[in-house]
């Protein structure tokens, strides 16, 4: 029976773009720090980070702006109460300056709110005794770091140095219950002050490490305190803290460990849009495009601005959009009206604004395949209309004005051609003080690197190496993070490895934000009801899903799905039937029970012809996975991306409907 409620009580790990207005999560606030950041015009603004923890022990990275410290302190005071439910979060776990869950309150689409719990309240006593220990392993970060990751590292101290240098610093050697080692380079007053209690077995908890890896494979972390670091990275150091956690490292012996790390010795010596013709083109993928920025800033000739870069990319998904898409052009420039000042943006030389008849859309959308995230690809109103399977540009404004952006999100998987953008390096939105650590989430756009030139639905379809090809090589930039895959996996228990690192893929040694899986279910679902602008929306929930692929009874492992949905679409997550289905989601293991449960984002069902499909596709990915990619230091001209090579192949031209 369906229970109805306002909101639903959830944790963090558990939120999505999908549900987040109808959960409540509680909250403890653990701390917070000021900083008073320069502007461009020689003057500053206030930015504060912000530390919370759910009664799962889940941390959470919170960000807020201000232009000065009175303003700043005022907007975040419903955020510093000590327990406290809050709503409409929409945490991201891929900010790459932030390790693990991060929001940015000050992002304008956000409406997350604060309501209060009494001290007295059972919940608030029982959450305040509740520390967010960090969860990393060092045998983990031996196996998966690649650099420049942030994590929240705990350990064992088994050495401790203060070395003479001009800087303040500490050489912190920290060992877990893996046995392994890591030296933290530790900076900055503040931080070496902190450490004057610390000794050999103490027990060092440090939020948000930097991970640096150097060309020998060592591993090593390096933090400052925010004040301190003129950068203005984040890092926050907790000497013995409380916890389960520090308490089975503190029965460790504080002997040297299986190090890590090898410590540093002193050496003895745009404006328009893009079209396709739709002929045969080169294929590529996602890391591949990120190794290769645009063509046109190469340089500043004509022929360099003439030159036409275009690629296909062959199953990618629309994971995500940035800002608000729709927007009102002005019918005499057709450039876009402010919303505010109700002038278009040639007003100021002379343009006598005057609103189009009809709404029309750009976006700056996240798009991702088996090899990761490229970010920030500019698409215009009917291409986005393809990669959410919308008849048109205005049932597709429809769409998101009634929905909102997330609802025109992995709608189901496309082939997209992609080129090189005349609007490089003009950011979307946003203002110079919006110019943070979260530019990438909210606040101040990046620049868009590519277009989006055309797409179409690609669900079932065959590679071939004619029509539609898979490409033969992936390549990389040595120092980006494997990740922001959506990676095909034949069961989400055996073939992955779930961390504080995120979902690590062992064969191929990537990071997948999501999976796509073939599964059933062989239970009845269970529903929660809740009502979300009105409108009934539900939780459907299936604990015995099985993978498809591993017929065998034997080698069957069951996980769970949830799915949150509206409730006229609410037949597409029922799984009762049994009948296979092709999944997308996000994998969550509890780390207490090691429960596994994928976050639903999609479903279809699927024919046995389609599945055989799915399982080639999925040893071709695996095949080109476990073959490692072809590492390069810095991106290259796009033009690269079109210069005939022995491991690039082309498609056929496309015929468009």
């Amino acid at each position: 029976m369906a229970q109805k409620n306002n909101l639903i009580e959830t944790t963090l790990e558990r939120l999505t773009k999908q549900n987040h207005a109808s959960m409540k999560v509680l909250l403890r606030y653990v701390y917070c720090e000021i900083k008073q950041m320069p502007n461009a015009r020689g003057g500053s603004w206030c930015k504060m980070i912000m530390r919370f923890v759910d009664k799962e022990g889940k941390g959470l990275y919170a960000e807020l702006r201000a232009s000065d410290a009175s303003t700043l302190k005022k907007v975040a005071d419903p955020w510093n109460k000590d327990v406290f439910y809050a709503t409409h979060l929409k945490p991201v776990s891929n900010n790459k300056f932030f390790a693990g869950l991060y929001v940015d309150l000050s992002d304008r689409a956000s409406r997350a709110k604060v309501i209060p719990v009494a001290s007295s309240h059972p919940s608030a006593m029982e959450i305040k005794t509740i520390f967010p220990l960090a969860r990393s392993d060092f045998s983990v970060l031996a196996t998966q770091c690649q650099g420049r990751e942030r994590v929240d590292v705990i350990g064992l101290v088994t050495e401790l140095e203060m070395p003479n240098t001009s800087k303040p610093k500490a050489n912190l050697w920290l060992k877990d219950t893996s046995g392994k080692e890591m030296l933290v380079n530790i900076w900055g007053d503040r931080f070496v002050k902190s450490l004057a209690n610390a000794h050999k077995g103490s027990v060092v908890q440090i939020d948000n490490l930097s991970l640096l890896k150097k060309e020998n494979d060592s591993i090593e972390g390096a933090a400052e305190h925010f004040i301190d670091n003129d950068k203005h990275g984040f890092s926050m150091l907790h000497v013995d803290p409380i916890g389960d956690r520090a308490r089975e490292l503190r029965d460790l012996e504080p002997t040297q460990g299986d190090r890590i790390s090898v410590p540093w010795c002193p050496s003895l010596s745009g404006g328009g849009r893009l079209t396709t013709d739709f002929g045969p083109c080169y294929v590529a993928c996602a890391a591949t495009m990120n190794a290769f920025g645009s063509a046109m800033e190469q340089g500043s000739t004509q022929d360099c601005l003439r030159e036409k870069v275009e690629v296909a990319l062959h199953n990618v998904w629309l994971v995500d959009i940035v800002g608000d898409p729709v927007y009102t052009p002005c019918k005499v420039c057709s450039t876009k009206i402010d919303p505010t000042s109700g002038k278009c943006k040639r007003a100021t030389d002379g343009c006598q604004t005057e609103p189009a008849d009809a709404q029309r859309v750009l976006a700056t959308v996240h798009l991702a395949d088996w090899t990761g995230q490229l970010s920030n690809v500019l698409v215009g109103g009917p291409e986005l209309a393809a990669l959410a399977r919308v008849r048109d540009e205005e049932k597709l404004v429809e769409l998101i004005q009634l929905k909102g952006s997330e609802a025109v999100c992995f709608r189901g998987p496309c082939d997209a051609r992609l080129g090189t953008s005349h609007r490089l390096g003009q950011p979307r939105g946003g203002s110079a003080q919006q110019a943070s650590q979260a530019s990438v989430t909210g606040g101040l756009a990046a620049p868009t690197q590519f277009q989006v030139l055309a797409a179409r639905a690609c669900f079932g379809e065959e590679y071939d190496e004619d029509r539609r090809p898979m490409v033969k090589k992936v390549t990389r930039l040595a120092t980006e993070k494997r990740d922001g895959a959506v990676l095909p996996v034949q069961c989400p228990i055996a073939d992955l490895m779930c961390s504080d690192m995120g979902t690590f893929f062992k064969l191929g040694g990537v990071f997948a934000n999501y999976v796509t899986v073939v599964a059933f279910a062989e239970d009845e679902p269970t529903v929660e009801e809740v009502f979300k602008d009105e409108e009934k929306h539900l939780l459907t929930k299936h604990k015995e899903v099985y993978s498809h692929t591993l017929e065998r009874v034997g080698d069957r492992k069951a996980f769970g799905i949830e799915a949150f949905c509206q409730f006229t679409n609410c037949f597409l997550f029922n799984m009762a039937d049994g009948l296979p289905r092709l999944i997308l989601g996000r994998v969550i293991k509890n780390a207490a029970t090691q429960e596994v449960v994928l976050q639903v984002e999609w479903m279809s069902k699927v024919t046995p012809e389609q599945i055989k499909t799915f399982s080639r596709e999925r040893e071709m990915v695996w095949n080109l996975l476990k073959g490692g990619p072809a590492l390069q230091s810095n991106k290259r001209p796009a033009s690269s991306l079109v210069q005939e090579t022995p491991s690039k192949v082309k498609c056929s031209a496309w015929e468009m409907n």
